[in-house]
């Protein structure tokens, strides 16, 4: 059988938005709230239960953005100071295991071509068993009672593991080394493998970033090559880093402090 991998969103993805005041957040569709159930309020970026009395945002997350039929979006909660998970190959954190999960899997058109929903504990055969089937691309994990997105599969690959996908959960410089995947600094950050204050002590300008592309679910935004969804050079498989613009709104650079070129607004020319 076929191994798996899952992994959580990007804690970067997230990060900016406790900063943001009540009014900012409610003006993104994001609420604060601080969990009063240990077993209720699962973190989509350390996929680990938050415990009571931890902060939280939830917010709507567009879990399948491809230009598909298939194109999704929902509720997630994301905890304070989550750590993305660092699951090993096979694993099934214990948050779903003791859960009723819906499984989903598509091809790399992002259709769906298998379904299931199965104890937590029946997951991991399932999977195992779905990537034995070449045209599987990846599986989206879902919380079956309430719908909500819970997480991505991907086929593990034979021998050592490599970078996965963009927002796999490997650390800040492993993404910016294997897949130039969003990079934080300091607080503020960018999509395309570039950070307004340089980490390494070199300061060389990156391609310029679009700042509101019109299409960008077209678009694999991990790294300056921006690669069309369907044809990504790193890799990854059919995982795609999202534009920030999809997940936090058109004026999403002004909380993050990027300011646009003044010869070009549309875009912003980024340090790495």
């Amino acid at each position: 059988m076929s191994s798996f991998i899952l992994r959580g969103l990007s804690a970067d993805t997230f990060a900016p938005l406790f900063h943001l005041d009540d009014a900012a957040l409610a003006a993104r569709h994001i609420k604060r709230v601080v969990a009063d159930d240990a077993k209720r309020f699962p973190c989509r970026v350390s996929l680990v239960d938050a415990a009571v009395g931890e902060a939280l945002l939830l917010l709507p997350y567009q879990h399948q953005p491809a230009d598909s039929p298939y194109r999704a979006s929902g509720p997630i909660f994301v905890r304070r100071d989550a750590v993305a998970a660092d699951l090993a190959v096979d694993e099934v954190p214990a948050a779903m295991i003791r859960r009723l999960i819906s499984l989903r899997a598509y091809d790399a058109a992002h259709r769906i071509i298998d379904a299931e929903v199965c104890d937590g504990t029946a997951v991991a055969a399932w999977l195992q068993r779905a990537f034995d089937d070449a045209a599987v691309a990846y599986v989206h994990l879902h919380h079956a009672r309430y719908g909500c997105y819970a997480c991505r599969a991907d086929r593990a690959p034979a021998g050592k593991l490599t970078c996965l996908a963009h927002d796999s959960a490997q650390s800040a410089e492993q993404q910016r080394r294997e897949c130039a995947a969003i990079d934080f600094h300091q607080g503020a950050g960018v999509a395309g493998g570039a950070s307004l204050v340089p980490t390494g002590g070199t300061e060389k300008m990156a391609k310029p970033f679009p700042l509101k592309p019109k299409h960008p679910e077209r678009i694999c935004w991990g790294c300056d090559r921006y690669c069309a969804t369907e044809a990504l050079a790193c890799g990854n498989g059919s995982g795609r880093t999202q534009h920030p613009i999809e997940t936090q709104g058109e004026d999403w650079y002004v909380a993050w402090g990027i300011e646009p070129e003044p010869d070009r607004p549309s875009h912003a020319k980024l340090k790495s």
